[in-house]
């Protein structure tokens, strides 16, 4: 059975006159959708490579990682018979790590050759490449040795002269022997030595391979700082609307997009002030006073703003998925919950320094349902905050209203569609920044986006004009008196 990755890059790519190969992982035996398929790319086709990525896929580009200035892992979004899926394609004009520059474009391309429509490397270039990067990343999977054992027994002579070349003399015999007797604990043994040697070699012929590396890498390194590639995403609603279970269900769907996720509590809490576990009785204890209310905060304010700079950000920067149970907006509906006090007026205008997240997901379900999840507040009490978030709904930016009283795995996809749509929207914004023209791929037409309201749930309830009949069932228009 065919990759469904190189079906649909093959689908992509055909008729478009780019020069690329696959590395690696064409064949079936090495299907994986949580792997990334290598793809090396002419440097003058770059451009063409992801316009026809983002214009030709089913939800175009989600997400780009720029781990180098010649490397980019597009997560692109493509259709299957059940739904949509995620497919990393890791695009590179030639193989650099650790600051060096190994294999040039031209030695990924050369003697490329053709498989079921779309180009692969050939023996020689896939031999190298799989073995520079396996000694660069000091590790070696079992798929990765079948292969390079697969591909030594193919090319005999030529393998050794690849090796060769890399290591020299001395450690290309031995290497050979390694791979054509998969005596792959020697190899393992042996990769720090190798890469030592790689290094080297790679210095001694070309003395000016780092100063290639670095200065593009220093500019690239700025762009990262400036323009995180990670997402900050704050999910609230009342008591029993299921928060819990959609960001669990949101680590799951959307793992994959980022490099890893992390979750806070309300706050960054850099004083390590939040206790563990659920309140269980979030409105019996009584108010603060107005002055510990003021100082109360304008703690906060503090936690939020230095927690952003030194625990969020960092995690964005690193294209991390950062969830919020509950973010500060949460005290203009529930001021109980957090005992304050004081003038509203404050939390309004505190509301202003203190960072926004990128997306603000919003549960809303019958009380019924939510009593019959938890118990903690009356159903008074879950109306009138039910009407409050409805309310921010309409004010925050991109803030989205979900109809928690559908199945959650429903709710968890809506929720992703929303974070994914936001992520295609923010590349579009941002291509120019890697490539050398700016955005002229339209987004998804007006129409397409009302036809998919209920999938996408971006409602916003401002003026009854833009309340939809989707939309009213969403928001449980019947259950608010106007």
């Amino acid at each position: 059975m065919l990759d469904q990755r190189i079906t649909e890059l093959a689908r992509i790519l055909e008729g478009i006159p780019v020069e690329y190969c696959i590395l690696h992982g064409w064949d079936a035996g090495d299907s994986d959708l949580n792997s990334d398929v290598d793809i090396a790319v002419s440097s003058k086709d770059l451009s063409a490579v992801e316009k026809a990525l983002d214009n030709n896929s089913a939800g175009g580009i989600a997400q780009l990682l720029h781990y180098e200035k010649t490397g980019y892992l597009f997560i692109v979004r493509f259709a299957t018979r059940r739904s949509t899926e995620l497919a990393k394609f890791d695009v590179g004009t030639d193989y650099r790590r650790d600051g060096l520059v190994y294999l040039s474009g031209a030695d990924l391309l050369k003697n490329r050759r053709k498989w079921h429509g779309v180009w692969c490397a050939s023996p020689e270039s896939e031999f190298a490449y799989l073995l520079v990067k396996r000694i660069c990343k000091q590790r070696l999977l079992p798929r990765h040795a079948i292969r390079l054992h697969e591909l030594q027994a193919e090319l005999d002579e030529r393998g050794f002269a690849v090796c060769w070349k890399l290591l020299g003399l001395h450690w290309a015999k031995r290497c050979v022997g390694w791979i054509a007797s998969s005596d792959w604990t020697a190899f393992e043994t042996n990769l720090r030595r190798l890469r030592r040697t790689l290094r080297w070699r790679r210095l001694i012929s070309d003395p000016l391979n780092p100063l290639r590396y670095w200065l593009p890498e220093v500019m690239r390194l700025q762009q990262r700082l400036r323009y995180p590639t990670g997402l900050l995403v704050a999910v609230l609603g009342p008591d029993g609307a299921g928060k819990t279970t959609l960001i669990e269900g949101l680590r799951r769907e959307l793992s994959g997009t980022f490099r890893s996720v992390q979750t806070f509590r309300f706050r960054p809490d850099i004083f390590h002030r939040n206790l563990p576990g659920a309140e269980p009785h979030p409105h019996a204890k009584s108010l603060r006073s107005r002055s510990l209310s003021i100082l109360k905060v304008v703690y906060w304010c503090g936690d939020y703003a230095l927690g952003y700079l030194i625990k969020v950000r960092s995690k964005l920067i690193r294209s991390d998925l950062v969830i919020f149970d509950r973010y500060y907006d949460d005290i203009l509906v529930d001021p109980i919950r957090y005992r304050y006090g004081g003038s509203r007026r404050l939390i309004k205008f505190v509301r202003h320094i203190v960072p926004r997240p990128d997306i603000t997901l919003i549960l809303d379900a019958s009380e019924d349902q939510m009593l019959a999840r938890k118990s903690e507040l009356p159903r008074e009490e879950l109306r009138r905050q039910r009407i409050a978030y409805r309310q921010l709904v309409a004010e925050a930016p991109n803030a989205v209203m979900l109809d928690a009283s559908l199945p959650a795995a429903e709710v968890v996809r809506q929720a992703r569609e929303c974070c994914l749509r936001f992520l295609h929207a923010r590349y579009l914004e941002r291509r120019h920044l890697w490539f050398e023209t700016r955005s002229d791929i339209a987004p998804r037409s007006d129409q397409q986006q009302s036809e998919d309201a209920a999938v996408h749930a971006y409602a916003k309830p401002k003026a009854e004009e833009r309340t939809t009949t989707t939309q009213a069932r969403m928001f449980h228009q019947e259950d608010f008196p106007q």
